[in-house]
């Protein structure tokens, strides 16, 4: 694998194909050390666009394999689809975690990728103050105004 102390560089025409094989090396040896420290080294749209640009079961693979260490940041910049799917590989735990860290109206694009069962159970795992603030964002519609809204969170 590259040397991950130098920043990493894209092509002008996308990502970088050492980058991508990279990435998939660490996915097969299971180095979640190195896949962890090269995604958090990277601004977390380019580290969302190198993530999306594996094969779908790699990237499925790659997020399973971080677990609670796929950062936030990160999460909330994968198109829907691959969000969606990160979050069903992602145990409650880290899902909790990343709404911890996010801001809310992020934190309610999270909870709405989730069944209803699951958003209980993780919802239930919040301090009370936050897990209202969040049920609240949830109770505005999709696109209005309300939902859109960040509020500030005591997480």
């Amino acid at each position: 694998m590259t040397d991950t102390s130098a920043p990493i560089q894209q092509e002008s025409d996308g990502l970088d194909p050492v980058l991508l094989n990279d990435l998939i090396d660490a996915i097969d040896e299971r180095d979640t050390r190195w896949l962890s420290r090269t995604l958090k080294r990277m601004h977390p749209a380019d580290a969302a666009d190198a993530l999306e640009a594996l094969p779908y079961d790699t990237f499925e693979e790659a997020v399973e394999l971080l677990g609670g260490e796929l950062p936030s940041e990160i999460l909330i910049e994968l198109r829907d689809a691959y969000r969606e799917g990160a979050v069903d590989v992602l145990p409650d735990e880290a899902v909790a975690q990343a709404l911890d860290e996010l801001d809310s109206d992020d934190a309610t694009t999270i909870l709405e990728d989730l069944e209803d069962d699951r958003r209980e159970r993780i919802l239930e795992d919040l301090a009370p103050v936050d897990r209202a603030e969040l049920e609240r964002s949830l109770s505005y519609e999709e696109d209005s105004a309300g939902r859109l809204m960040q509020t500030t969170r005591s997480m």
